[in-house]
């Protein structure tokens, strides 16, 4: 039996469903419905590529390499498929995001285009509305942080303070924030009225230095480094485009980027670590990761995240496969000695699937990015951030950060026209 639906339809299907991902952040999250949301989500998702399965051979590759992770997944997860299926309703909602919006790229970029812009708005009310919850959290009101999935309840405060985006969600927070700040200077780029410019661009200094002061009092100081990151790879994808380029124009406006990049980065660090505040932060930082490489299992509290990945890589028998994605679920607390087992994605992976898991998740990430922009630079630049933020937060079992990431990929991508790269 074969599904068919006109154009039109078809059309609006696909924008109901990356509006679901955009009501997933702003909403769902918070109201603590995100296990039924994906569910339905995914049935959604079911019909639309049963209708339009011609439309993802544009995205074979990466569709390949999404098939052969679900493959080892169940691979590594037969010893206990019960634990297996709990870990999977957290991961599967996330890979199928990557997959959808490949396949709208390659195949929908103007539509998507249209209604992704048509959507700044709501990404700008948003983000503006989380001003006044985060004051009334810091000011010690927390109930408007959500409520755990599991009844959870979490002792440290700051972690609480995360405006609207739900329980525990300062690192979806410093992900959004990082992401508005790129959108933000995209619009603005495209707003010619003069006045209106100034008037946004104020607007968005404003908003954009709360949210680096609420970074430092709700202990996610790394927002600052995404913010560095996002705009970096978005300015990387900008420099890169435009179809008359020839092979050697790019080579030149990519190492212009990339001295400049250097430049700034040296200039802003000099500024920025003789500033007592933002030493502070930058320090706290480096004295993290280098505590989780130093002490490895030993490591505590956010050093957990670096000291977990060194565990596992030093272990000789399991390193490469795992212990097995069926004998531990993602965020099981105390597991392997880790008090904050599952607050990083790249950790669990490593330890209950080993470097082949991890490795396979990135290689469905490139192809999907090789197969709608065509570049090997602009591909690894988005497997890095990926790699990166999966050793930051939960980028693949917490479905809101996979929408976010998605966002973010659908603007870089939109920087390219078809042939571009």
């Amino acid at each position: 039996m074969r599904f068919r639906l006109k154009i039109g339809k078809q059309d609006l299907l696909e924008k109901v469903l990356y509006l679901m991902l955009i009501v997933q952040v702003m909403g769902i999250r918070w109201l603590n419905l995100t296990r039924r949301y994906s569910y339905i989500f995914l049935l959604l998702l079911l019909f639309q590529f049963i209708s339009r399965i011609r439309g993802y051979r544009k995205i074979a590759k990466g569709f390949f390499w999404f098939l052969i992770t679900l493959v080892y997944f169940w691979y590594s997860a037969y010893n206990n498929t019960s634990v297996g299926m709990q870990n999977f309703k957290l991961f599967f909602p996330s890979l199928c995001v990557f997959v959808f919006v490949g396949y709208l790229i390659g195949n929908r970029k103007e539509t998507l285009s249209r209604f992704f812009y048509k959507c700044a708005w709501l990404f700008n009310v948003y983000y503006f509305v989380n001003i006044p919850a985060l004051m009334i959290e810091l000011g010690g009101n927390l109930a408007l942080a959500g409520k755990h999935p599991d009844g959870v309840v979490n002792p440290m405060k700051e972690d609480l303070i995360c405006g609207l985006l739900g329980y525990n969600g300062t690192p979806l927070l410093g992900l959004y924030t990082a992401f508005m700040t790129v959108l933000n200077i995209d619009i603005y780029g495209k707003i010619k009225n003069k006045n209106y410019r100034v008037a946004f661009g104020v607007y968005n200094i404003i908003v954009l230095a709360f949210m680096l002061w609420i970074s430092t009092k709700n202990d996610n100081k790394t927002c600052f480094l995404l913010i560095a990151l996002f705009v970096a790879i978005y300015k990387l994808y900008d420099v890169y485009r435009g179809v008359s380029q020839t092979t050697v124009d790019k080579i030149k406006g990519i190492a212009k980027y990339i001295i400049f990049a250097i430049a700034s980065i040296c200039v802003v660090y000099n500024v920025l670590i003789r500033i007592e505040a933002t030493n502070k932060i930058l320090t706290s930082i480096m004295t993290r990761i280098t505590e989780g490489l130093d002490l490895g299992a030993k490591a505590t509290g956010s050093a957990e995240r670096i000291g977990a990945v060194v565990y596992i890589l030093g272990d000789p028998i399991h390193h490469m496969l795992g212990y097995g994605l069926g004998n531990y679920t993602w965020r099981q607390n105390g597991a392997f000695g880790f008090y904050h087992f599952g607050q990083n994605d790249l950790s669990v992976f490593l330890m209950l699937g080993g470097i082949v898991f991890v490795a396979l998740i990135l290689l469905m990430i490139y192809f999907i990015t090789m197969d709608n922009i065509k570049s090997n630079l602009l591909a690894t630049v988005m497997v890095v951030l990926f790699l990166i933020l999966m050793t930051y937060t939960q980028l693949v079992t917490e479905f809101s950060s996979t929408c976010i990431l998605a966002f973010f990929y659908t603007l870089c991508c939109l920087k390219c026209k078809e042939g571009d790269c």
